[in-house]
C-alpha cells in the first residue's frame, strides 16, 4: 500500500522534513510551501483527500498552524505536528485535549529523541553504566536558518524568538526526566541552567555556528561512574564527522573507548515509527505529550522571570 504524505511548511525546515520523509520506502511526498494558510486554504488543499492521506506533516507557524490543524483534524486525517506543538504550556495543553475529545491521531515530532548519538546516551543513562547521573552539558550551534530563530543576545526567550532552545531542553528532558526547575542567564548570553531531580543539572548554551555550516550539537552526560561525549551534526548523515565516546572509572583508572554512530536522519526514523503504528492502528499520541509540556513549561518560565525582571 502506497503511503501518501502531505507537508505544509517553508523554508530549509520543510526542505528538512520533505528528505526524511522521502527516505521512507514506499512512500509519495508532496510538499506545500507558504508561509500563511487560512482555513479556506487548507480546506483547498485538503478536500475530498482524507481517504488518500496518510499523514499531514503541519510545519507551519502559529497561529496559522491552527487552521490547517483544525481542517485535518475535521477530515479525520493522521497529525505530526512541529515542535513546538504550542507557544505556551496551557496552549499547549488545550490543543492535545482538543485533538483528543475529536480522537484525532497525532503525534509532535522530536527529532532529538532519535538521534543515534542521543540514543546511546539515553540507553547508558536507562541501564545505570554511568551509574547516578550529576550534570548534562549542551552546546547547540544553530546555523540561524529561518525556521530557528536564535536567541543570543539575551537570556529572554521571546514570543518571536528562542525556539532553538525547545530542541536542547527537549534533548535534556528526554535523557534526564521532568524537571524541577530552571533559570537563564546573562552570562553567557542564552545560557539556561535547568534542575532534575537527585541534584543533577543541565546546562545548555545556544551559539551562533560558523557561516556556511550546519547546525552542530555538543553533548556531556556525567554520571559518577563515567562519561558520555558526543560531538557531531545534528543530523548525522553519511560523509559527515560525528565522534561518541564513553569514558568509564573503574577503581583508579579510567577507560576511554569511542563508539560507533549510525548515519540516518531521527526524522526518518520517527515517520516511519508513527506510520508503521497508523498501520497496525496503534495510538501514535500518548508517548510524547508530556516531554513537549515540560519543555514548554521550563520556557514559560523563563519568560515569566525575564519579564519580571526587566
Amino acid at each position: 500500500m502506497t503511503t501518501r504524505i502531505i507537508i505544509v511548511g517553508h523554508g530549509a525546515q520543510a526542505e528538512t522534513y520533505y528528505s526524511s520523509c522521502s527516505q521512507i520506502p514506499g512512500s509519495i511526498v508532496h510538499l506545500v510551501a507558504g508561509t500563511t494558510f487560512s482555513a479556506t486554504d487548507a480546506e483547498s488543499l485538503l478536500n475530498g483527500q482524507a481517504g488518500d492521506i496518510t499523514m499531514l506533516v503541519n510545519l507551519l507557524p502559529w497561529p496559522t498552524m491552527k487552521s490547517v490543524t483544525s481542517v485535518a483534524a475535521e477530515q479525520g486525517i493522521p497529525l505530526l505536528l512541529a515542535p513546538p506543538p504550542a507557544e505556551t504550556r496551557e496552549a499547549a495543553t488545550r490543543l492535545f485535549q482538543w485533538l483528543k475529545r475529536h480522537q484525532v491521531q497525532h503525534a509532535v515530532a522530536h527529532p532529538m529523541h532519535f538521534h543515534p548519538g542521543i540514543a546511546r546516551m539515553k540507553e547508558s543513562a536507562s541501564t545505570g553504566v554511568l551509574g547516578p547521573l550529576t550534570q548534562l552539558e549542551i552546546v547547540y550551534q544553530n546555523a540561524a536558518q529561518d525556521n530557528f530563530p536564535l536567541c543570543v543576545q539575551s537570556s529572554v526567550l521571546t514570543d518571536t524568538g528562542g525556539w532553538v532552545h525547545y530542541h536542547a531542553i527537549d534533548l535534556a528532558c528526554w535523557l534526564l526526566g521532568r524537571p524541577r526547575g530552571v533559570q537563564s542567564s546573562e552570562t553567557p548570553p542564552g545560557h539556561l541552567c535547568i534542575a532534575y531531580p537527585n541534584n543533577c543539572t543541565a546546562n545548555i548554551r545556544i551559539a551562533s555556528a560558523p557561516e556556511g555550516t550546519s547546525n552542530t550539537l555538543d553533548v556531556q552526560l556525567s554520571g559518577g561512574h563515567g562519561t558520555m561525549h558526543y560531538s557531531g551534526p545534528h543530523t548525522p548523515t553519511n560523509g559527515c564527522s560525528a565522534c561518541l565516546t564513553q569514558t568509564l572509572t573503574v577503581g583508579n583508572r579510567k577507560h576511554t573507548r569511542n563508539l560507533p554512530v549510525p548515519r540516518y536522519a531521527p526524522l526518518t526514523i520517527q515517520v516511519g515509527y508513527l506510520l508503521q503504528q497508523l498501520k497496525h492502528r496503534q495510538p501514535i499520541a500518548a508517548h510524547n505529550h508530556e516531554t513537549s509540556l515540560d519543555v514548554l513549561g521550563c520556557i514559560d518560565t523563563v519568560r515569566q522571570t525575564d519579564r519580571s525582571h526587566g
